[in-house]
């Protein structure tokens, strides 16, 4: 009875990790995301991310993304949305996400960019900058751009 449980235990590890996780308080759904944008007047912050291989990916998330500053945002500023392209496991929406990196000429990782919730374009951000000049950025741009 013990190795059945043991082998289910490893069986439901292993399954898990073949699906990349959104982090908490982000979405996968860029269409979704437009919708509840629009319905609560925030812009969009979408990052393009090689979550688990992308060196300059998991810095930006380490040094930035998980600060309570940048976390600040999501709460009445931005939708936040995450498109990934994991090597060790699969995304949520990969085929959704390769249509997105093509409309939006994603070259490299990471790349966010802010939107409305139309989906024009307001910055393009390429790399990870340091933690206060990133933060700064997204709220000069929010401040000169109200949602429409």
């Amino acid at each position: 009875m013990k190795k059945i449980f043991a082998v289910l235990f490893l069986a439901g590890m292993f399954a898990g990790s073949l699906f990349a996780a959104t982090p908490k308080g982000w979405t996968s759904d860029f269409e979704k995301a437009k919708l509840t944008a629009a319905k609560e007047n925030r812009l969009m912050y979408v990052l393009f991310t090689g979550s688990d291989w992308c060196g300059y990916c998991i810095k930006l998330q380490k040094e930035v993304l998980s600060t309570k500053e940048f976390q600040k945002l999501g709460e009445k500023d931005f939708i936040f949305v995450y498109i990934d392209f994991p090597r060790k496991s699969r995304a949520d929406n990969p085929m959704a996400n390769r249509v997105l990196s093509r409309m939006y000429k994603v070259q490299g990782f990471p790349t966010a960019f802010v939107m409305t919730p139309n989906g024009r374009v307001l910055e393009k951000i390429v790399g990870a900058l340091p933690a206060a000049a990133y933060i700064k950025k997204l709220q000069t741009v929010r401040r000169d751009n109200p949602a429409e």
